[in-house]
């Protein structure tokens, strides 16, 4: 981000593969060489625009290609596709609450910044001593501290 942006660190959501409950594969293993062939569903971030994500930099990294069956902006929308097909999302256990019949599995072996994702609030540097600024990122702030995440709880049998 530029300089003109001040930035704050809001929260870190853990992450895990969400699927259909009783998933053929994930319900044995999850194991990267044992799942890179699953299509992945994935949610499309507006104002991101990048040549690749580091999910698939990940997958080359380690000699294999994401399969990347869906994009969308839609929640119900990768909630159908995660509910009638093979496909995974690298998501959070937040997913359960939309549809409770996902699945959680544990995520494959990957770096430790590939394991959750932060949630940042920023606004311009100018307005940061402004009142309604400072009010907005302690609101914001008191919400993210008082959020917490479910219990990673995972549907698999080995």
């Amino acid at each position: 981000m530029p300089q003109e942006i001040y930035q704050h660190h809001l929260q870190n959501i853990e992450l895990c593969v969400v699927a259909r409950k009783g998933h053929p594969v994930l319900t044995k293993t999850s194991l990267l060489e044992d799942i890179h062939h699953l299509p992945i569903a994935r949610v499309v971030i507006d104002g991101l625009n990048n040549k690749r994500v580091p999910l698939e930099e990940f997958y080359i990294s380690k000699g294999y290609e994401a399969n990347f069956t869906l994009l969308t902006h839609s929640i119900r929308v990768l909630v159908s596709k995660l509910e009638s097909s093979d496909a995974i999302l690298y998501g959070s256990n937040y997913m359960k609450s939309f549809a409770p019949n996902l699945g959680m599995y544990p995520l494959p072996k990957m770096p430790e910044y590939m394991r959750s994702i932060g949630f940042v609030g920023g606004y311009l540097q100018t307005k940061r001593g402004f009142p309604l600024y400072q009010l907005l990122h302690q609101t914001m702030q008191t919400y993210f501290d008082e959020f917490v995440q479910p219990e990673q709880m995972y549907d698999i049998d080995y």
